[in-house]
């Protein structure tokens, strides 16, 4: 071989270590495992009744915290009295409009028997003028009947 004697020692030294690594590697390794994830407990929701907190109340209204169960049903009691007064108010409306149509047909009516009064006045001026202003009396009719 044409390399030197040093150099030859050097590269067996070194390939001699090499294997004893890869041996020494291969003789401490383990097979492949898949890598279990941590057991994770399962939420539950365990819910905090007091017994004085069900007497008698409706279902709906099962809340632990006191305050907030109060404020939901005033703003459900508040949601309920707008409704009923909204109904009222419709209620109101309807009752108006039927009394302001009433006063119309009523006024409607005055209007026209002050019509036919009058128009019965003028009917009456009329015949009177016919008749010579003897009230609808005419003399050669009268005479004629006789």
């Amino acid at each position: 071989s044409y390399a030197p004697a040093a150099l030859v020692a050097e590269l067996e030294r070194i390939s001699e270590q090499a294997t004893s690594w890869a041996s020494a590697a291969e003789s401490s390794r383990v097979p492949l495992r898949r890598k279990r994830a941590a057991a994770e407990a399962i939420k539950t929701y365990n819910p905090r009744f007091e017994e004085s907190h069900f007497d008698g109340r409706a279902v709906g209204n099962i809340d632990p915290d006191r305050q907030r169960a109060q404020v939901k049903q005033l703003k459900r009691q508040v949601r309920r009295e707008a409704r009923g007064a909204a109904r009222e108010l419709r209620l109101d409306a309807r009752t108006l409009a039927s009394a302001r149509e009433e006063d119309l047909e009523r006024d409607k009516e005055d209007f026209r028997a002050e019509l036919t009064a009058s128009r019965r006045f003028m009917e009456e001026q009329r015949r009177d003028m016919a008749s010579g202003g003897q009230m609808g009396a005419n003399a050669h009719k009268k005479l004629k009947r006789k």
